[in-house]
């Protein structure tokens, strides 16, 4: 069972972080970047109700092709995104606009986006909840 913590503008903490911050810091609090491939193939997340809720734009979930352009994998365990077999990428995405667009972003619609690793977003991580 997954514990799944919106950060957002309303919580006190910083409103969006660098990706490269997040994962470094959901390192150090034992969680990681939300795999949404992982929780859509368990769950029917709404993202209707979760954005809405949580008042988050576009959000970081910890995917990048940052060592092989075109070539999107999961920050935190390397393997690759369509290893599960679903991918929802926003019409004309991934377009590299610019060039350097490495990092994955979430839109409100539940679209994906290839974005610049250095926009600060919001982020949503997740973490092994306790039983108890």
């Amino acid at each position: 069972m997954l514990a799944i913590r919106m950060h957002n503008r309303d919580s006190g903490e910083k409103p969006a972080i660098k990706k490269n911050e997040t994962f470094y810091k959901t390192l150090t609090l034992g969680t990681n970047i939300f795999n949404i491939v992982r929780y859509h193939i368990g769950n029917n997340v709404s993202f209707d109700i979760i954005f809405p809720l949580y008042h988050l734009g576009e959000t970081w979930i910890g995917a990048t092709d940052i060592l092989i352009e075109g070539d999107w994998v999961w920050a935190n365990s390397g393997v690759g995104l369509s290893s599960r077999g679903y991918t929802n990428w926003l019409a004309g995405e991934t377009n590299n606009t610019g060039e350097n667009e490495n990092c994955l972003g979430l839109f409100n619609t539940g679209f994906w986006n290839d974005a610049y690793c250095d926009t600060h977003l919001h982020y949503i991580c997740e973490k092994e909840a306790a039983l108890g």
